[in-house]
């Protein structure tokens, strides 16, 4: 499967899943590879290559990709949501400050330290384009909440097998932070993320 047809399989998931507006941004077929590939030998492949049609994806890798899609697709009113009032520049990206303000609201108005922020920021940021876009979301808030639990757990589910499966954010304690974090983010306290960015 190339480019064009992984961008029809995602929109025809995503209108059989109750989206029939949804239109995969170029940033959710990245994702989406980049799940599927991780660990093949089509893992670090140019995007170019892709869009040309050089590589594609075999069924083997669409079972590695496509569960967390819909699970992304589960989540997307809240995603949305969250969106709206932390995109403050309205490009379905989040850019560092954004992310900033995000997680300050997650922290209880306590800011992250950089060190946090750059942590967040390079392991959610899995399509390597200098931002948060909605698949990558999830990743953001379990890496945030990661951060709370002790250095060992933490390793575990940094670098370990326990993260993959928390990314897919259903059944595990961490894939409830993620729920939890959406929720407050969505219907928050704070009326505007406006005001939390420094």
């Amino acid at each position: 499967m190339q480019w064009t047809e992984l961008q029809s399989l995602l929109k025809d998931l995503a209108a059989h899943h109750g989206h029939p507006e949804y239109t995969p941004a170029d940033e959710d077929i990245k994702w989406v590879i980049k799940h599927a590939t991780k660990g093949t030998d089509k893992d670090g492949h140019r995007w170019s290559e892709w869009r040309n049609g050089m590589h594609e994806i075999d069924k083997g890798d669409l079972r590695r990709g496509v569960p967390q899609y819909l699970c992304y697709l589960a989540h997307l009113d809240l995603i949305n949501a969250v969106f709206e009032d932390f995109d403050i520049q309205h490009d379905n990206h989040l850019e560092k400050f954004e992310v900033k303000a995000m997680l300050t609201q997650l922290n209880n108005g306590h800011p992250p330290s950089e060190q946090q922020l750059n942590e967040v920021m390079t392991e959610a940021d899995e399509i390597a384009d200098g931002t948060v876009t909605k698949l990558e979301l999830g990743r953001a808030i379990a890496v945030w909440y990661t951060m709370s639990l002790p250095s060992d757990q933490k390793d575990r589910m940094m670098h370990g097998t326990a993260i993959q499966s928390s990314s897919t954010w259903t059944g595990t304690a961490n894939g409830a932070k993620v729920d939890e974090g959406l929720t407050k983010l969505a219907h928050g306290s704070s009326s505007s993320a406006c005001c939390m960015v420094q």
